[in-house]
């Protein structure tokens, strides 16, 4: 684990994480969720690999959530499983 890199808050990823919660996509309580996706948009990930297809690796929001975060500037990264990926 030591060559990986540790993603830092930020206020730009808690705006943003915010603006996920405040938009409706993810539920109220799927705050970790919302600052999962927010961290790894800020930190300009390529993937973010998660088994959550409930609120981060779901098909159904990915194109809403995309233009949220473009609208806020930003580009979101691939959201997928990683059978997904393989």
């Amino acid at each position: 684990m030591a060559g990986i890199k540790l993603l830092l808050s930020t206020n730009e990823a808690e705006t943003l994480a915010q603006q996920i919660l405040d938009s409706g996509l993810l539920p109220v309580g799927a705050d970790r969720d919302a600052a999962h996706i927010a961290l790894a948009t800020i930190h300009e990930m390529d993937i973010l690999l998660s088994w959550n297809c409930g609120h981060i690796a779901n098909a159904a929001i990915q194109a809403r959530l995309r233009a949220l975060v473009e609208k806020s500037g930003f580009k979101l990264p691939v959201l997928c499983t990683l059978d997904e990926l393989t």
